[in-house]
């Protein structure tokens, strides 16, 4: 029996409840992208960010999880006649990973310590900000304070949390949108691609790709996506792109993924994917790292020092750490909760529960009203807060993003030993990739592969290695590491929360 029409209509019915949503107050009405999304990152007031938090959660949630039982149980039934127990370990399957749960706790053990402290730094400096009835000195942090509306990027924090004063950190939200429009963002990333000797996109990329939400379709997705049309030549972007820090690193990762699609669009149609879905999350933002290095930056004039200061690199590492980092918890936490949930481990009615359960556990983010006491107790209970995030509403697994950000500085430091040789002559953090032929041929060699070799073998080629390991990361952010842990020391933050 195919269950794919009834699915579907489910699925529907879900991105439908996301999409048309909206949080309104005396004077406008907001989507969540870019609307909620700007709000969380900018807005300093508390219960501006409560108000916006809370609004779409409860704009979204009882909704979807009118829906969401019924969507899991039929695509379950469809699991089970594949021959699978749920759709959880279809999910699984697709990575081609026999032991990803084990390998994804292993991976955030790793990198847990790390994590601790900066988290560390980031709730005293909550707390110093906020004040001490908002935010506890060793407790998890209130989700609605953490500059983004699912609290898995902290990036917007920089200015509370930054150990450089306002007039040695730039601003590059503010530089960006002064400097250029948004058809400069996305030609910025294209020759970033081409300095590297990859192509140009196409007449149709230019042609069809929206990049601003249109006056007459206020209900569009305006989550950024990327789309192969399965021809020679249309490849095409859509997204809602505001003159920020975020979306400049948006538009590049997004681009990465035309770049995969044009690389392998050699290949019979059944292989034209990447080598496994972790790889095409991978790869734009592989970039990341050079982009807002200071090289780069000091090449797009948003800085004017040489960047390699200590202050100055610091202040770098830090932002591309809260960036980064806290999506590490994030996605694990959404993902086991749906493994959770296609199991049969956890009922609609602690759908909640469970939620900020794992949140408190792997990140030490807390909801903002409830305690996990309170939600056992049946707190927020019709709620459904992991709807609040897209890839819930459109059923796209998110372990893809927490294995991506492992993959991108593997292939960091094989790109950069491409162009520097092997081992690295300088810190991993100082590697400019912009203009690198070496590094551009070297990915191309993995990208043109597609999904006619095991993702072992494409990772191979890029790293020399057939693991997914966590040592380039923490060689990347050693040097944050060293200083947070003396900083944390000096000044006695607690590091950790609940026992953790």
């Amino acid at each position: 029996m195919c269950h794919c029409s009834s699915a579907r209509s489910l699925m529907v019915r879900l991105e439908r409840t996301f999409s048309s949503a909206t949080v309104c107050d005396q004077e406008h009405c907001y989507h969540a992208e870019p609307d909620l999304q700007t709000l969380m990152e900018t807005s300093r007031d508390p219960d501006r960010l409560l108000w916006a938090w809370t609004g779409w959660r409860n704009a979204v949630g009882p909704p979807m999880r009118e829906v969401y039982p019924q969507l899991i149980d039929v695509l379950n039934s469809g699991a089970r006649h594949a021959g699978f127990p749920d759709m959880g370990a279809v999910w699984r399957y697709e990575l081609e990973m026999p032991n990803i749960e084990q390998t994804a706790a292993g991976l955030y053990e790793e990198i847990k310590p790390l994590y601790q402290q900066l988290h560390a730094l980031v709730r005293a400096q909550l707390r110093s900000y906020y004040g001490p009835q908002l935010v506890s000195a060793d407790g998890p942090i209130p989700a609605h304070l953490l500059g983004n509306l699912w609290s898995q990027s902290w990036q917007s924090l920089e200015d509370i949390v930054s150990p450089l004063s306002e007039t040695q950190r730039p601003d590059l939200s503010r530089k960006l949108a002064q400097k250029f429009s948004v058809t400069d963002f996305v030609k910025l990333a294209e020759n970033f691609y081409v300095s590297l000797g990859l192509p140009p996109m196409t007449e149709k990329f230019w042609r069809n790709s929206i990049f601003q939400r249109p006056d007459d379709n206020r209900n569009m997705t305006c989550h950024a996506s990327s789309a192969d049309f399965f021809t020679d030549d249309d490849f095409r972007i859509l997204m809602c792109l505001e003159r920020n820090e975020r979306d400049f690193g948006v538009i590049h990762h997004e681009m990465g993924h035309i770049q995969y699609f044009m690389a392998y669009r050699h290949l019979p149609t059944i292989l034209r994917d990447g080598a496994n879905s972790a790889f095409h999350e991978a790869v734009g933002d592989t970039f990341f790292y050079s982009i807002f290095g200071p090289a780069h930056l000091r090449r797009l004039g948003l800085i004017d020092d040489d960047g390699f200061s200590p202050e100055r690199s610091l202040q770098l590492l830090l932002q591309r750490a809260l960036a980064k980092i806290p999506l590490i918890g994030f996605s694990l936490a959404l993902d086991r909760w749906r493994w959770q949930v296609y199991a049969g481990r956890v009922a609609p009615e602690r759908y909640n529960a469970a939620w900020w359960q794992l949140r408190e556990q792997l990140s030490g983010v807390r909801h903002p009203a409830c305690t996990a006491q309170q939600m056992e107790a049946g707190c927020n209970a019709d709620g459904m807060d992991p709807g609040a995030k897209f890839h819930v509403a459109d059923n796209i697994p998110h372990i893809r993003y927490f294995l991506a950000v492992f993959l991108q500085l593997q292939f960091f430091e094989g790109l950069c030993e491409a162009k520097y040789g092997s081992p690295l002559p300088i810190p991993l953090h100082e590697c400019d990739l912009y203009g690198s032929r070496e590094a551009g041929d070297r990915l191309m060699a993995m990208l043109s592969l597609g999904k006619g070799r095991s993702w072992q073998d494409a990772l191979e080629v890029i790293t020399g290695s057939r693991e997914i390991s966590a040592q380039p990361l923490l060689r990347y952010f050693q040097p944050l590491h060293d200083w947070l842990e003396e900083e944390n020391r000096r000044t006695g933050r607690p590091v950790g929360w609940g026992g953790q």
